[in-house]
């Protein structure tokens, strides 16, 4: 037995919404009030509730919207103890009381129907009218709503009398016989069946017309059966024939095989001996190569001597000559290492550890300078590449985001990196560096459509790649155009994009609406009193959480970027 615990309803028509439900008696209920006091206004809450979307006087549904508001809700308690023998506990509803709410929603233009259920109690009418996507596990389709209610009691035939014209029930007792006839019908539902009926009965009729048809239809297919038995015999004759054929043609496939084998057996004797006369021949033949090998060694050997020969004859030349220079440099080198130490014997005495300690120095200071040239040579080397890529028209990028790129390509996914789409305006140079200082790695991050962020994330996880990848976000703050005090612009100001790109990407800049760009740290420092962000030329950041001075080496935001970026590289 299905019963209603209590109801309610929130911006139902200029029905308030009640601060207690209105509870229901088990046996007789009613509504009470003057006319136009929302007697039936409530009782059309209670039909929206039970599944069912009539109303009476032709009202719609759009009727029940309050003018200053886009929803409504309506609401229905149902108990689910064992009192009422748990209607709800075979479909997975368990607690002792059952809610189902009706959200209207006429805020996209069209009015929308909603229904929700929830396995317990809930009050919060005004939160589901106002969030609806918190609840939207507890939304149920209106078509399975329909068939839960026909399950637990709530069948067409009550929906049907609910929706009765209260005259039309008030004079029921007064309706010819006929009309009750037909209202039993209405109400019941029995005229579908027998409309079924004769629907079935209609079928049961060409049935049987279909049954003389096949009758004839099962001769035919006899004599036809006849026809192949006839034809069957013939085939089964034509089969044994060509198994006798067959037969013959495998005692000739033998007789052939035999004659070949026996041929084979012949040629095989023939190849033997052929192939130990070969074997013969090949070992005389290995034999003579050997002796010519032995011979050319012994030549190999005797020109390899007289080579030794010439070649110590040279050797010995050579130190000799090398003997008579280095007698006539040993003379000279006496007389510089006398001078040396005429040179040493004047100098004062000093210790061993302190002449150690300047030779390590020394050495300290070489290797230093050493490492300072070959840092210097790779920074060059470096500069120069950078340089280089400028100047053909390339953009140079760090690496890691240049392999990213790539990679994207590589696999076929379009994506738009931030650095790509953000030109910095040229009026707002002196701020060039500390912008994209401030943006840091928000320049590289790359934008994917929804289809390509999976395969773009697994490549990102594969190359660590240390930007964002992100959705299309469209802006959804306007640039600010009025500079603070009639001087201070903010920074989204600097940044120039197209139409098509502030849709893709515009959302990721709108905080920059919240930073502005100063001259001096003195501003600054002013405007965070004022609870503002400011950005200084040189770089300097402060806001409430304290400041920090922002400096970046590329340039990548646009061309102007570009241009900055290939003249302090040809300076440096």
């Amino acid at each position: 037995m299905l019963r209603i615990k209590d109801f309610n309803t929130a911006w139902w028509g200029y029905v308030r919404t009640a601060r207690q439900p209105y509870p229901v008696h088990s046996k007789v209920n009613a509504f009470v009030g003057p006319s136009g006091g929302g007697k039936t206004t409530l009782m059309d809450a209670l039909r929206l509730c039970l599944g069912d979307a009539r109303f009476e006087d032709n009202r719609t549904m759009g009727h029940y919207l309050h003018p200053r508001s886009n929803w409504t809700v309506a609401r229905v308690a149902f108990l689910n103890g064992s009192e009422v023998g748990r209607p709800f506990a075979p479909y997975g509803y368990h607690h002792e009381e059952v809610t189902i709410c009706v959200r209207l929603d006429r805020s996209s233009g069209d009015l929308e129907r909603d229904y929700y259920l929830f396995d317990g109690p809930f009050y919060d009418m005004a939160d589901l009218g106002q969030n609806p996507r918190l609840y939207r596990e507890r939304r149920i389709p209106y078509q399975d709503y329909r068939d839960l209610l026909e399950k637990v009691g709530i069948t067409r035939a009550f929906r049907r009398l609910m929706t009765l014209d209260p005259d039309e029930v008030r004079d029921v007792v007064k309706q010819p016989p006929h009309r009750l006839f037909d209202l039993v019908f209405d109400l019941k539902g029995t005229k579908r069946i027998q409309e079924n009926y004769r629907e079935t009965n209609k079928h049961y009729l060409e049935a049987q017309r279909q049954e003389g048809l096949s009758r004839s239809e099962l001769a035919e297919a006899e004599r036809k059966l006849e026809d192949y038995e006839r034809k069957k015999a013939l085939w089964e004759e034509n089969e044994a024939h060509k198994h006798e054929v067959s037969l013959l043609e495998d005692k000739l496939r033998k007789r052939t095989w035999w004659d070949l084998t026996t041929a084979r057996e012949d040629q095989t004797r023939d190849l033997k001996g052929s192939e130990e006369e070969a074997a013969q021949l090949m070992a005389e033949t290995e034999q003579l190569a050997f002796t010519i090998q032995e011979v050319g060694k012994e030549q190999v050997q005797e020109q390899e001597l007289l080579r030794e020969a010439e070649e110590k004859e040279r050797e010995v030349d050579g130190r000799r000559t090398k003997l008579v220079a280095r007698q006539a440099g040993l003379g000279s080198e006496r007389q510089r290492l006398e001078e040396s130490l005429a040179r040493l014997l004047a100098l004062p005495e000093e210790e061993i550890t302190t002449l150690t300690d300047q030779l390590l120095q020394a050495q300290s200071a070489a290797e230093e300078a050493g490492f300072l040239a070959h840092k210097s040579r790779r920074q060059e080397e470096s500069l120069r590449q950078e340089l280089q890529k400028l100047k053909e028209g390339r953009r140079f990028l760090p690496p890691w985001v240049e392999e990213y790129q790539k990679a994207l390509q590589e696999k076929g996914i379009p994506a738009l990196m931030l650095a790509d789409a953000v030109n910095i305006k040229k009026e707002f140079e002196p701020w060039l560096k500390a912008i994209e200082a401030h943006l840091g790695r928000e320049r590289y991050r790359t934008i994917v459509d929804a289809r390509y962020q999976l395969p773009a994330k697994e490549i990102q996880e594969d190359l660590r790649y240390g930007a964002r990848v992100s959705l299309p976000r469209p802006a959804r703050r306007s640039v600010q155009t009025k500079p603070l005090d009639g001087r201070f612009f903010v920074l989204r100001q600097a940044l120039a994009l197209t139409v098509e790109d502030q849709a893709r990407l515009g959302g990721y800049l709108d905080h920059l609406n919240d930073v502005y760009l100063v001259d001096t740290v003195e501003q600054g420092h002013h405007l965070q009193a004022r609870g503002l962000a400011s950005l200084t030329r040189r770089g300097l950041l402060q806001d409430q959480d304290g400041a920090i001075f922002l400096e970046t080496r590329e340039l990548v935001c646009g061309r102007f970027s570009w241009e900055r970026q290939l003249a302090q590289l040809q300076e440096e």
